[in-house]
């Protein structure tokens, strides 16, 4: 930035737009921002203002006339969903109805301090002092309202950093910022997800992470993943933030966590129902018998797991010789291979897609290369703006 020395940009582009549009309503007053102590929800619903003019939104007042929070899910809708319309944004859930007061206060009073801010910077450009204009005043519904939103549809942003340039080794996604992505928001939440998200410039992508069965919702994560925390912990912060009682099965299951988890029990799957069967290790047992009544070939079974033992060493090789294309794709061939015969939750199959989403990143991600290992950013409740 020419003024402030707060900010940086990636390149010449992303400085000239950002000076041509939000930035020169937040230049001055970065510091201020920061020593308030506000969340990022109130970055992000600040830059929502900012990075449109107020003629764009006086022109455009009929996208949010109303809230529709059932937007985007019917599947006789006529137009295209598009993450860019800020109709869509808005018609994200913001259980207004169930707040209590205290929280409404809360961001009534971050509101009044965001117009506030937007009036010193000459956003409005017929503001007085001490009075509200009918413009101010509908600019403070939609900030208020998005505070609301943002609560529960904001995203993290990340980027890949390694200690190398051609090795996994000590590499890992660090958070950098938030953004609110609406397509992304429609996925639900599950503590076993479907898909695992990366970032490219200033796109999030999403890619699966598992074999998806036909009928089976494609969910995405939240926070918490259950095999890195436990069931109790990942309810209260789900419910703390979310205002919902996760219902995965990771949860109704009580599944492991990573360190809890054994190879004592496996879960071969039937080839004709679909179902699972579990088999204790320890057991002589060669056939298993499913609900359905169809025998499950125990030795069978087995060897078409050992038979993947190979296939495991080929595809550590690939990763550690970074060559990620063949790794990614060895991999996944290893993880339906073992998906065929039995069904998590067992280790090597979380090890394995931990190996495909570094392979993901690796190849397509925004990444950076440091010189040693920093400690990490980690987003707290109090990030997003949660008021008991």
């Amino acid at each position: 930035c020419f003024t402030c020395t707060k900010v940086m940009f990636c390149s010449y582009k992303c400085r000239k737009a950002a000076m041509n549009s939000y930035h020169k309503y937040e230049c001055k007053l970065v510091d201020l921002f920061l020593a308030s102590g506000m969340s990022i929800i109130c970055f992000l619903a600040y830059r929502s203002i900012t990075q449109k003019s107020l003629q764009w939104f006086k022109e455009n007042r009929s996208k949010f006339d109303d809230h529709d929070e059932k937007s985007g899910q019917s599947k006789n809708q006529q137009e295209v969903y598009e993450s860019s319309d800020y109709r869509n944004y808005f018609n994200l859930v913001s259980h207004h109805s169930e707040r209590k007061t205290g929280d409404m206060f809360h961001r009534a009073m971050f509101t009044i301090f965001l117009v506030r801010c937007l009036k010193s910077q000459g956003y409005f450009p017929k503001s007085e002092d001490k009075v509200l204009s009918e413009d101010e005043n509908y600019i403070g519904g939609l900030i208020y309202h998005f505070l609301e939103v943002l609560q529960f549809n904001a995203h993290e942003v990340a980027q890949f950093e390694m200690m190398s340039k051609k090795s996994a080794d000590g590499a890992k996604s660090t958070y950098i910022g938030a953004a609110v992505y609406p397509t992304l928001a429609l996925f639900n939440h599950s503590c076993d997800p479907s898909i695992v998200r990366y970032y490219v410039e200033d796109y999030v992508v999403v890619q699966a992470i598992k074999n998806i069965f036909k009928g089976e919702e494609i969910c995405e994560n939240y926070g918490p993943i259950f095999f890195h925390s436990a069931k109790d912990d990942r309810k209260s912060r789900l419910k703390k933030q979310y205002w919902f009682e996760c219902q995965c099965v990771a949860c109704k299951e009580n599944w492991p966590t990573m360190h809890e988890m054994t190879q004592d029990v496996l879960n071969f799957r039937c080839h004709t129902c679909g179902d699972v069967v579990p088999f204790h290790t320890s057991s002589n047992m060669p056939q298993l018998k499913c609900g359905c009544g169809v025998n499950i070939n125990l030795f069978k079974g087995l060897k078409d797991l050992s038979d993947t033992e190979m296939l495991a060493e080929s595809a550590n090789t690939e990763l550690k010789g970074n060559n990620l294309e063949k790794a990614q794709a060895l991999y996944t061939d290893y993880l339906k291979k073992l998906d065929a015969v039995i069904a998590p939750p067992y280790p090597d199959y979380y090890k394995i897609q931990q190996n495909i989403w570094k392979c993901i990143w690796m190849r397509f991600g925004n990444r950076c290369m440091i010189a040693s290992q920093r400690k990490p950013i980690i987003p707290g409740d109090d990030e997003y703006d949660t008021v008991d």
